[in-house]
């Protein structure tokens, strides 16, 4: 053999080798973005965990929600309450929205988290609530969530989990 054909076989194993290379960063980075969707998953699920368990162990809360449920007027301590418990429910949804935005989580993911939003939005004091701190959130997920509000039947509906996709959905 000549010096010409072992460097023909030496560059044939070194294009193989390339390929070879190419294949596994190809399969590591599905490998990684799987991941990377599994963790956002997992954190919101946490985060959707922590908030229920923050209501679950505070009646005091639950008052509040069912006042403002039912658009009674909220002392200003329970006021700022509610404030903080829309400001949660805020920032949650706002995570997720950009999760969505980014390709790390679905839509109806999404619409897991925002349905909680909506559903505090659709009432008086949780207007209230929004009108005072819509004005510190992106302007797209601002028109997301008041989108999702405008479409959004009532209270009640949304609480009504058959009912919770289409009254979303504005059907």
């Amino acid at each position: 053999m000549t010096w010409d054909a072992w460097a023909a076989i030496g560059q044939l194993i070194g294009a193989l080798g390339v390929v070879a290379s190419l294949v596994f960063v190809g399969i590591q980075v599905r490998q990684s973005v799987r991941a990377a969707k599994a963790t956002a998953f997992q954190g919101l699920v946490s985060s959707i965990i922590d908030v229920n368990m923050t209501h679950i162990e505070n009646p005091a809360l639950m008052d509040v929600i069912d006042r403002a449920a039912r658009s009674e007027t909220l002392t200003p301590s329970d006021h700022r309450l509610y404030v903080a418990l829309i400001l949660t429910a805020v920032r949650l949804a706002q995570s997720a929205y950009y999760q969505v935005e980014l390709g790390l989580l679905d839509q109806s993911k999404l619409e897991s988290v925002t349905y909680n939003l909506v559903r505090h939005l659709k009432t008086v004091p949780g207007r209230t609530v929004w009108s005072e701190i819509a004005q510190r959130s992106e302007p797209q997920f601002r028109q997301y969530i008041e989108d999702l509000v405008e479409r959004a039947e009532s209270y009640d509906a949304l609480l009504n989990p058959k009912n919770r996709s289409e009254a979303l959905a504005g059907a």
